[in-house]
């Protein structure tokens, strides 16, 4: 079973990938357009000539094209998920440490201040 999938560009169906079956329950995802992988994961894809079979975003189709199961897309999705969440927790970590850090600077400043001035 295959599904051709496009997405809609200025009012225009623009093909931009084909999902394969190859047996056992993996498919393959052949990009019709190279561009594609390009926009944002979720932009919505439609199918052209068969069911969608669970494939609602661009995501779906990267997700198939690196795992080839459906069976782990959402596994996929959860560790993606889990990993732009621990990439967000380091960033506010490294926010913390720099107000911090700044904190520490002008509380010297203060403590010199004072100093000089008593």
């Amino acid at each position: 079973m295959s599904t051709t999938f496009k997405v809609i560009v200025d009012n225009k169906n623009v093909e931009i990938a084909r999902r394969n079956s190859i047996g056992n329950g993996k498919v393959k995802i052949t990009w019709l357009n190279p561009l594609a992988k390009f926009l944002d994961d979720k932009c919505d894809v439609y199918p052209i000539d068969n069911t969608a079979q669970g494939v609602t975003y661009l995501e779906d189709l990267k997700l198939l094209d690196k795992y080839h199961s459906f069976d782990n897309i959402q596994q996929a999705r959860d560790i993606n998920s889990k990993n732009a969440q621990d990439e967000k927790l380091k960033a506010l970590e490294q926010d913390v440490k720099r107000c911090f850090e700044k904190i520490n600077t002008l509380n010297n400043k203060v403590n010199k201040y004072i100093n000089l001035t008593y």
